[in-house]
This record gives C-alpha cells, structure tokens and sequence, in this order.
C-alpha cells in the first residue's frame, strides 16, 4: 500500500474527528509515520497511519481489508489496538501483547507503538499547564465542560505559539 493511499484510507477513517488537544487525528497519525523514521517500510508507514483507526473510531479490521489495506498492515494495527471485549485490556496487557506479538507485523506494531510514545511524549513536552491539566484518568472520560474547557485551553495555546 502506497502513502497516499494509506493517508486517504486514514482520513475516510477518522474524518474530521479531534483528539482532547482539538488537534486532528489524521495529523497524529502523519506524526507517528514520520517518527517511524527514514528507513521506513510502506508497511510500516501504513500502520503508523492506520494505529488509531480501530480503537479510536467505528472501523473493523474488515473495513480495513474491505478498504485494501494489506493484511499483514491490518494485523498490525490489531496488535496496535486495545482489546475492549469480553473486558477492557489493562495498558500493561496490552503492552506486553505488543512487544511479545509474532513475525513480521508484530516487528511493524512494535516500531509503530514506539513512534507512537515518542510523539505523545514529545506533545505532552509542550503542553501549557492549563492544557496538562485536561488529560483524562483511565477510568473516566472528562466531563463535558471539562471538555470544553480543555479545547478552548488547546486553541488559546496554538494561537499564542502561532501569534
């Protein structure tokens, strides 16, 4: 799978959808395929695009194939996805299902994750304190006003870097 397919495939997945940062999503995912590196593969580089699209919207595994994604990319990116169901995965367990994932797409999953925490370390590096504060807990998601109010906080940030 080509980039630009991969980047298309991303963006019908996530659409217009925002991270707690109001950033979108779909420039997460460029920033995670750019973390992976120089001597990317286009596999990699796909899965980098693609980790957050199963968790993170209504898109299956299926809708991934059905999309023509590869499937040794899919298997990444299900190595990349917390499982929810029969219960919810610890982080730890999902870690220690990442790192200890087989051949050739859990070698992809295990670049890609890393990426992925350099990047979220790399952002939360950045974060005012006002923005530091709207993180969620595990357990809970912030409540709407908090929401609110950490969006308006991410916005007023971006402006006043950009100003």
């Amino acid at each position: 799978m080509k980039w630009h397919e991969a980047v298309a495939v991303a963006a019908r997945a996530h659409g217009r959808q925002r991270d707690r940062s109001d950033v979108f999503e779909l420039a997460h995912a460029v920033q995670v395929a750019s973390a992976v590196g120089e001597g990317a593969t286009e596999e990699e580089l796909a899965a980098a695009l693609l980790h957050d699209v199963i968790e993170d919207t209504d898109w299956t595994a299926a809708d991934l194939r059905a999309a023509g994604v590869p499937p040794g990319v899919v298997e990444a990116v299900e190595h990349l996805t917390r499982i929810e169901e029969p219960e919810k995965e610890t982080y730890r367990a999902f870690i220690d299902r990442t790192a200890a994932a087989d051949g050739s797409a859990g070698r992809i999953a295990r670049r890609v994750k890393l990426a992925d925490l350099l990047t979220n370390m790399e952002r939360i590096r950045t974060l005012t304190e006002a923005e530091k504060g709207c993180g969620r807990s595990a357990t809970s998601q912030p409540s709407r006003r908090s929401a609110t109010r950490c969006a308006s906080a991410a916005s007023s940030s971006r402006r006043r870097r950009a100003g």
